[in-house]
C-alpha cells in the first residue's frame, strides 16, 4: 500500500512508507491536523500477506516535505495511532510485552507539532478504571478525549474524558 498527498488545485504525489523496509506494509491514516500539514497512523512493522507483519506502529507525514517519521510508545510492544489535534497532541493505544492481546491501555503524547521526539512531553497513559480494554479513538482542539471501554459486564461503553478544569 502506498500513500499520497494532495494539494487544494487536485495535484497528488505518491510516496511509499520508508517503514515498511521494501515490503507493502498495512498502513492507515487515521486523522490530521485542521490545515493537514501533519497528518498520523499506523502501519504493521514488516507487513506481507503470508504473515501478516509484525506489531503496529505510529507514524506522523508531514505534508509540507512528504517525510514519514515512524515511532513506538516507549515499552509498548504495540503502538496504534488514532488521531492529533492542531496543537499535535497524538492519542491512541498501546500494549505492553506479556499482555493478553486483549488488553489494550489509551494514551496521549504532546509533539508539539514537532517531529522530533527528543522535543515530545507530557505522554499520559490512560485507562478506564477496571477495564482492561481503554480504546482512545479522538481529540479535540482543547485535549479532550473521546474513547471506548470493555466494562466489567462484558460490554462495549463510550466515554469523554475532559483535559483540566471547565
Amino acid at each position: 500500500m502506498y500513500g499520497y498527498t494532495m494539494d487544494k488545485d487536485g495535484k497528488f504525489e505518491l510516496f511509499d512508507y520508508p517503514a515498511s523496509m521494501g515490503q507493502r506494509p498495512f498502513c492507515m491514516h487515521q486523522g490530521a491536523t485542521p490545515d493537514g500539514k501533519f497528518i498520523v497512523g499506523y502501519y504493521r512493522e514488516n507487513y506481507t500477506p503470508t504473515t501478516g507483519g509484525g506489531p503496529n506502529r505510529g507514524y506522523i507525514l508531514t505534508t509540507e516535505d512528504n517525510v514519514v517519521t515512524t515511532f513506538a510508545l516507549p515499552g509498548a510492544n504495540v503502538t496504534t495511532v488514532q488521531d492529533v489535534n492542531q496543537a499535535g497532541l497524538i492519542v491512541g493505544m498501546y500494549r505492553s510485552p506479556g499482555e493478553p492481546t486483549s488488553v489494550y491501555h489509551g494514551f496521549a503524547i504532546d509533539t508539539k507539532l514537532s517531529t522530533d521526539q527528543s522535543k515530545w512531553t507530557c505522554t499520559y497513559l490512560i485507562d478506564f478504571p477496571g477495564s482492561s480494554k481503554t480504546m482512545i479513538r479522538g481529540v479535540n482542539a482543547r485535549g479532550d478525549v473521546v474513547g471506548d471501554y470493555l466494562g466489567a459486564d462484558g460490554k462495549t461503553h463510550g466515554f469523554v474524558a475532559r483535559r483540566g478544569p471547565r
